[in-house]
């Protein structure tokens, strides 16, 4: 009798303890047959004067409809979440999207493809720095140092300013507008590029009278605005 309740307990333990045959690996299959579009290759994003440019290239994969940008910043908590749609023609190309509106802080954007179905890709970040009045001050002061006139080979009336030190790398100033009145009374201009150091006039430059310049920096090589000095006067 003790023998037939134990072959019973065995029994009941060995119905309970079954499974179906695809118990253990069942989540496996349902991860296998997950789609993860392709994701979203070379983020970066260029500052601005409170703006920014998201450089991103959408991969080959044709079934991405749309892209999502999250994006925040280091003033506050609050998050923009923005939708875009994509044409078959944009698969695998470049796109190019302007914020705009934007405080002067660091800004960060993170990306996301999607399919029509839904499935999202892998999530691409990227951070820059927004500019704005407080960079632009700091440009005000920042003008050529002018140095003399003088007669250039020709014999045109010449300005000469102090030569700029650029490295090898990035050189913040972009170059120098110079204006002057020409001989019939209109004002005209001259640029002179950063590496330049002097600017000669046309022959029908105003006999006697003054120059003012206003120079213009950028904060990095890849910002999308640059910032303008304040305008000197110089007579002659």
């Amino acid at each position: 009798m003790k023998r037939k309740i134990v072959y019973i307990c065995v029994l009941i333990a060995g119905l309970i303890s079954c499974k179906k045959e695809d118990h253990y690996y069942k989540a496996y299959l349902e991860n296998a047959e997950r789609y993860y579009p392709g994701a979203v290759d070379s983020l970066a994003i260029y500052p601005g004067n409170g703006r920014a440019q998201v450089h991103l290239r959408l991969s080959t994969d044709p079934k991405i409809k749309k892209i999502r940008l999250v994006v925040t910043n280091d003033l506050n908590a609050l998050k923009d979440t923005l939708y875009y749609a994509i044409a078959a023609s944009e698969i695998g190309k470049e796109k190019n999207i302007v914020l705009d509106k934007l405080k002067e802080t660091r800004y960060t954007v993170n990306t996301r493809g999607f399919s029509a179905e839904g499935d999202s890709s892998k999530a691409v970040t990227a951070t820059t720095s927004v500019e704005g009045e407080r960079y632009g001050a700091t440009v005000l002061s920042l003008n050529r140092v002018f140095s003399n006139f003088t007669t250039s080979p020709n014999g045109r009336k010449q300005a000469v300013f102090f030569v700029e030190t650029v490295g090898s790398g990035f050189s913040p100033l972009q170059g120098t507008t110079i204006y002057f009145d020409k001989s019939n009374g209109a004002r005209d201009s001259i640029f002179l590029a950063p590496l330049d150091f002097a600017v000669e006039f046309p022959i029908d430059i105003k006999p006697k009278g003054n120059i003012s310049f206003v120079s213009y920096y950028k904060k990095t090589m890849f910002s999308l605005d640059s910032f303008k000095t304040n305008e000197i006067v110089v007579n002659y």
